[in-house]
C-alpha cells in the first residue's frame, strides 16, 4: 500500500511538472509570436518611409525654425519625384534659399568667392519665387544671419 501511495504521489508530481512545462512553452510561444508579428509589421511599414513628406510635416519644420530639417525633407521629396502644390512649392523655394544662404556663408568664410556668387544667384532665383509674407519675413532673418543679400 505504501508503494502505491508513493507511486501516486510521484505520478501527481510528474503531471504537475508536465503541466508547468506546457504552460511555460505556451507563454514562450505567445511571446515569440508577438515579437515575430512586430518584426513583420515593421517590415511592411518600412515601405512607408519612401513616401514624400506631406505639407504639414514640411510646415511643422518651418514653424519650429528647423530649416535644416525642412531642407532635408524637401530634397527627399524632390528625389522621390513629389508633385508639390502651390503652398508646398513656396516651402521648397524657402528651403532651397536657406540652403543657398548657408552655402554662401560657408564659401565666403573659406575664400571661395566664385562658388559663393553661384550660391547668391541660386538664392536670388528661389527668393524671387516666394510670395508669402510669412516666408519672406523668415527669409529676411536668414539673410541677416548668413550675410547674403
Amino acid at each position: 500500500m505504501m508503494r502505491k501511495n508513493k507511486a501516486v504521489k510521484m505520478l501527481r508530481n510528474t503531471k504537475k511538472t508536465a503541466l508547468l512545462i506546457y504552460a511555460a512553452a505556451f507563454i514562450l510561444l505567445i511571446v515569440a509570436g508577438v515579437r515575430v508579428s512586430g518584426i513583420a509589421k515593421e517590415a511592411v511599414r518600412g515601405n512607408d518611409r519612401h513616401k514624400p513628406y506631406e505639407f504639414y510635416e514640411l510646415y511643422n519644420d518651418f514653424s519650429n525654425h528647423d530649416y535644416a530639417r525642412l531642407q532635408e525633407k524637401v530634397h527627399t521629396n524632390i528625389a522621390l519625384g513629389a508633385n508639390p502644390g502651390s503652398d508646398e512649392k513656396q516651402l521648397y523655394d524657402f528651403a532651397l534659399s536657406y540652403e543657398a544662404a548657408v552655402n554662401y556663408y560657408m564659401y565666403m568664410k573659406n575664400g571661395m568667392n566664385d562658388k559663393a556668387q553661384a550660391c547668391r544667384t541660386d538664392f536670388s532665383e528661389h527668393e524671387g519665387a516666394i510670395t508669402r509674407k510669412l516666408l519672406l519675413d523668415a527669409l529676411e532673418d536668414v539673410k541677416s544671419t548668413y550675410g547674403i543679400s
